[in-house]
C-alpha cells in the first residue's frame, strides 16, 4: 500500500502531493493548482500548488479541487 507523499520546493514555492507513484499528466485549474492524472485510467494520482506560500499568506487557506477518500 502506498501512502500520501508530500514534497515542497521552498525556492520554487511549489507544493506537491503524490497519492501513488506513477507517471501522470498535469491538468491546470487556471489558478496555479494542478491535478496529476494517470493518462490510462484518468484517475487523479496527485496534485500540486504553484506559489503555495504566497497563496496561503493571501487567503489563509487553499481550496484544492480534489476529494480524498482515506481507507
Amino acid at each position: 500500500m502506498e501512502g500520501l507523499k508530500v514534497w515542497y520546493d521552498e525556492e520554487g514555492d511549489y507544493l506537491e502531493f503524490s497519492i501513488v507513484k506513477r507517471k501522470g499528466i498535469f491538468e491546470d485549474d487556471g489558478h496555479g493548482i494542478f491535478k496529476r492524472i494517470d493518462p490510462k485510467t484518468k484517475e487523479v494520482i496527485g496534485f500540486g500548488v504553484i506559489n503555495f506560500k504566497k497563496k496561503l499568506k493571501k487567503n489563509k487557506q487553499i481550496d484544492l479541487p480534489i476529494n480524498i477518500k482515506v481507507v
